[in-house]
């Protein structure tokens, strides 16, 4: 049986991998669709109960509806219901109104609910939502029906100076066109309950709505909050609360624009705009003749702002503009401009400028090209240069030639830079003091990572959640937890790493070394010294963003066997005696000898370092308890329990004749370790 034991690691790694890595696969969440995004119902008090609707429920991939859940808009309830509330898709969800709550309502109203889908389970963010509209009219069919909605003003803006008094109360006049009654809530989104409102419902419209708001406790900012009015339609009114005067940080303070004569339309240069506090602002270009342009007239800080000159028509020489960033009536800024316009372009570039937007954690470099051509047919000769607004050393350029025809290579390199816009331009000069420079110019937007969410920990062989045990290799599900493309730990290494793809796990603090990491699914080992018997939170860090910990039980041993297919039922991972795959169309001759892969054996003697790959000559670390497999419930002779000898450490190998005596076909697979199982609905073939 030496042989077996050492079971080739080449053919040991390719089976290992498949089952993990399908595994990460596996964790895909399907993408529900439906039929429709809105129903109306007309009843008349008094009459027939509307008839049923039918929404068709669809998904990408084979999903599970795990609930439709009902949340109505007003003081009245129970008056909506759907069936069946789960299933597999495609599902027919049947929407009809109940007459006990129908018995409720009132004539003259439109009533609201929402209905949200959900699929699977390990990510609640897979829902979609039904808006449901209920016209209720008196006997005869009296009032309801379809209306047009209306409110004047349609949005409001309040603002406070600290020290000064409250704002005044403003009034907003909200109309059916029937003159039935609506549903009024209040929402902020920002700054927590300073939006009053005067009604939560008017009996009949039109109706006079009025409106307050309290500055009590909140600082200088720009504050936001909705006012949503109900009738067959719904009707939204955003709220805006300033409170002070933001100082306007801007950057450059100036822009100079060098231009050939005739060149038509400049490639952008940027300002960018903070403050203290989140406000909005617009900006008002003021020039002679109109040359200067603003690309977006309106943000809110932080924002970018990108304005370009417009040459045509100009001659040559030195022009000056102001542009204005202004926030409230009576605060502004002052950015000066000053435009040369030189000698015609002798040089033509595409494109005149780049934008990279990169996200800390992925790939860099960023490689773009722009082609560089002489405006008339004598071939023009430049060099280049390039120059940073901001940031250091991010921005290189090179070019194919120094003379026309040529490709600039224009590489950017994030690594390093902190979150926020960086500004660069590679300047193209043909000689000659009075030639006109051009430029490329080159815009940077650094972000930060999603902040990883874990929504499972689960065994990586069995899937089984909630619990892990001392060595085992588990799988962290959620969002996040890693890149956005799959990393594998180098099979040259002579350990795993502890940090592989920017992601790092920690289990209570100590590092679990990475086998693969991935943005939805992460494989890790356990450390063999977690505590037992206890709970251990674990954490994901990726790139500079760190998941809130995610808390597990924990105990001494918790196996489970690895399945070809990884989701831990049907056809089990396992050899035949002659190194080949066991499958239905491959059994096992009974009499032979089946060896099985699997995880969660707990502290293995001799002790192994946490992340070590085991090594390929004896003695080979097992678990002090040796198992029990059992075939369709009888036992097996087990000939050697271990480490994998060439794998990594948590994963065991079991090396177990299969009984003369058992029937052919697939046959039912479980191992015991004392009293803790492997999980059930596992098969192995045997002819």
């Amino acid at each position: 049986m030496k042989k077996i034991r050492g079971v080739l690691p080449q053919r040991l790694a390719g089976l290992f991998m498949l089952c993990l890595a399908g595994g990460i696969a596996a964790q895909a969440q399907p993408v529900l669709s439906l039929s429709a995004s809105q129903l109306f119902f007309n009843y008349a008090i008094g009459g027939a109960v509307p008839n049923l609707q039918v929404v068709n429920a669809t998904s990408n991939t084979p999903a599970v509806l795990t609930g439709a859940t009902i949340v109505y808009g007003g003081p009245a309830t129970n008056w909506l219901s759907v069936v069946p509330g789960s299933g597999p898709t495609p599902l027919a969800l049947n929407v009809f109104l109940n007459p006990a709550g129908l018995a409720t309502l009132l004539p003259g109203f439109t009533y609201s609910a929402q209905i949200t889908v959900t699929a699977g389970v390990l990510d609640p963010t897979s829902q979609t939502t039904i808006g449901v509209f209920l016209a209720v009219s008196g006997a005869g069919g009296t009032g309801g029906g379809i209306t047009s909605l209306t409110a004047s003003p349609n949005r409001l803006d309040f603002a406070f100076a600290p020290g000064g008094t409250a704002p005044a109360a403003q009034s907003v006049t909200v109309a059916l066109s029937d003159g039935t009654g609506v549903f009024i809530t209040k929402d902020t989104s920002t700054g927590g309950n300073w939006l009053n409102i005067s009604a939560t419902q008017f009996a009949a419209t039109p109706g006079t709505l009025t409106v307050t708001v309290n500055p009590a406790g909140l600082g200088p900012g720009v504050y936001s909050g909705t006012i949503t009015v109900t009738g067959l339609q719904q009707l939204v009114i955003p709220v805006t609360f300033t409170i002070g005067s933001a100082v306007f940080t801007l950057s450059p303070a100036t822009l100079n624009f060098k231009v050939p004569q005739n060149f038509g339309v400049s490639s952008p240069q940027f300002v960018q705009v903070s403050t203290g506090a989140s406000v909005p602002f617009q900006v008002f270009p003021t020039s002679d003749g109109n040359w200067l342009q603003v690309d977006a007239p309106t943000g809110i800080t932080p924002a970018v702002v990108s304005l370009r000159v417009n040459t045509g028509g100009l001659a040559q020489g030195v022009y000056n503009a102001i542009v204005t960033f202004q926030q409230g009536p009576s605060y502004s800024v002052d950015v000066p401009v000053t435009l040369t316009i030189g000698p015609p372009a002798v040089l033509s570039i595409a494109p005149s400028s780049v934008n990279v937007a990169w996200t800390i954690g992925d790939s860099v470099p960023i490689v773009q090209t722009a082609n560089v051509r002489s405006t008339s047919t004598a071939v023009q000769t430049f060099s280049s240069a390039v120059s940073l607004v901001n940031g250091s050393g991010w921005l290189t350029a090179t070019s194919s030639s120094t003379a026309t025809p040529a490709v600039v290579t224009v590489t950017v390199n994030p690594a390093g830079l902190a979150v926020g816009n960086y500004f660069g331009t590679v300047t193209l000069t043909p000689p000659g003091a009075s030639a006109s420079p051009q430029a490329i110019s080159v815009a940077l937007t650094v972000s930060a990572p999603p902040t990883p969410v874990i929504t499972a920990v689960q065994s990586a062989a069995s899937g089984a959640p909630g619990v892990v045990a001392p060595g085992q290799l588990v799988t962290i599900v959620g969002r996040g937890v890693g890149p956005k493309n799959l990393v594998v730990f180098p099979a040259t290494a002579t350990s795993v790493p502890l940090t592989l793809g920017g992601t790092t796990v920690t289990f209570d603090g100590v590092a679990a070394p990475v086998i693969y990491a991935s943005f939805a699914a992460t494989t890790v080992q356990v450390p063999y010294n977690i505590a037992v018997g206890a709970t251990t939170a674990i954490r994901v860090n990726y790139a500079v963003s760190q998941s809130a910990p995610f808390q597990v039980s924990t105990q001494a041993i918790y196996p489970g066997l690895f399945s070809l297919d990884s989701t831990g039922k049907g056809q089990a991972a396992a050899l035949n005696q002659d190194f080949s795959v066991n499958s239905a169309g491959n059994p096992a001759k009974r009499g032979t000898i089946l060896v099985l892969y699997g995880t969660g054996e707990g502290a293995v003697t001799p002790a192994l370092a946490t992340g070590a790959i085991v090594p390929l000559t004896p003695p080979f670390p097992q678990s002090p308890i040796k198992p029990v497999v059992f075939f369709n419930g009888q036992q097996g002779n087990v000939l050697f329990w271990g480490e994998a000898p060439g794998s990594v450490a948590g994963l065991f190998q079991i090396n177990v004749g299969i009984p003369e005596n058992i029937p052919a076909g697939p046959i039912s697979l479980q191992v015991a370790f004392g009293g803790q199982a492997t999980q059930s609905g596992l098969s192995v073939a045997v002819q």
